[in-house]
């Protein structure tokens, strides 16, 4: 692999807060992956788009406009029913064969506007094609396939297929805990139903308040929920923060004392995902209450909290985690750390690099 086309939408992170149809934690992912292929001296192009609502709700011709990832380009479309998919795909295509001389094309998940132009350029120009099944179906064609889903992974059919959930993002991590504080759990991500944090809140709002008073929940992301306005205005342990600046949020997380990772455990289609925020929490080295999804390799469950999704269990969860002595939270940071190390976008990428050179 020296030349590759990456089909996936990419934007600049400091503009994320301006395109609210676009997921950060897939911008992060595929930023990630695309700047170690290149320290590996991969020469990457990517053909990007702006994800946008459909119109009237967005915009009727989507573009990016702002300073982008230096090797994007980014190609016009109609925002509309049926013409978004036309010519999404006729646009990738033709931009993609600017470039038809390199050997590989990487779809980031396989909506058909990723499919077409993938398949054409396996087709007519002879280029490897390896597709991302990041939250969606899988597809046939592709030579290689890379799961985020443990649980897809594990039950795909394919021939040619390898478990990449992410690597660990970068943390400048601090970690202090008196009594005499408030105990501080974070949430940050989607506000939907798809994350859990709306039933998350709901149950942590019904915990008896006398009992859990010095605990509060802080919740950051894009979206809305009426319940958790709600509840906040009138619940005092909950914050809900919104979206905020990359250097507040990471401050935030410095300062708390745990995170929260409750994705609703039988919610339909929750097997293909992966709880990315995971790569974000996990490198403060913090405890993490996390559900234990179909999608999340049993490689974690070490170093995670495990809850249920019940009210009791939460609650037994909150009685423990207030009564830990400094040396077991020194030993779960310790356990989380050598997970950490052992599990960089580095290491993972190397890894898939090795796998994908074997089985061409």
């Amino acid at each position: 692999m020296k030349k590759v086309i990456w089909i996936g939408p990419v934007i600049n992170e400091k503009f994320l807060s301006d395109f609210s149809a676009v997921s950060p934690a897939a911008n992060k992912w595929q930023l990630s992956f695309l700047n170690i292929l290149l320290n590996k001296n991969v020469t990457i192009k990517n053909i990007s788009y702006l994800s946008d609502s459909y119109f009237p709700a967005g915009k009727l011709f989507p573009l990016y406009k702002r300073e982008a990832f230096g090797l994007s380009v980014f190609v016009r479309y109609i925002n509309f029913p049926i013409f978004r998919e036309f010519s999404l795909s006729v646009s990738i295509f033709l931009s993609s064969l600017k470039f038809k001389n390199y050997d590989t094309v990487i779809t980031y998940n396989n909506p058909i506007y990723h499919k077409i132009p993938a398949f054409l350029l396996k087709v007519l120009c002879n280029l490897k094609w390896i597709n991302i099944v990041a939250d969606n179906y899988d597809t046939k064609g592709p030579d290689s396939t890379i799961y985020l889903s443990f649980y897809y992974f594990k039950n795909s059919i394919r021939k040619r297929k390898f478990h990449l959930d992410g690597g660990m993002y970068n943390a400048n991590k601090t970690f202090n805990k008196s009594k005499s504080e408030k105990i501080i759990l974070l949430y940050a991500g989607m506000i939907n139903e798809w994350t859990g944090i709306i039933e998350f809140t709901d149950l942590f709002h019904k915990l008896k308040y006398t009992d859990f008073q010095n605990i509060e929940l802080h919740i950051y992301g894009k979206g809305k929920s009426e319940l958790i306005s709600n509840l906040a205005a009138i619940d005092d342990r909950i914050k809900f923060k919104g979206f905020v600046p990359k250097d507040e949020l990471e401050s935030s997380m410095n300062n708390c004392f745990a995170f929260v990772n409750p994705r609703p455990i039988n919610i339909r289609t929750g097997e293909n995902n992966f709880p990315s925020k995971l790569l974000y929490y996990l490198p403060f080295g913090k405890p993490v209450i996390s559900t234990i999804t179909a999608g999340l390799s049993p490689d974690y469950r070490d170093v995670l909290i495990p809850f249920n999704g019940s009210l009791n269990h939460l609650s037994t969860i909150f009685f423990n985690i207030t009564n830990l002595s400094k040396n077991e939270i020194k030993e779960m940071s310790n356990k989380i750390d050598a997970f950490v190390k052992e599990n960089t976008w580095e290491v993972k990428v190397s890894n898939f690099l090795k796998f994908y050179e074997k089985s061409i």
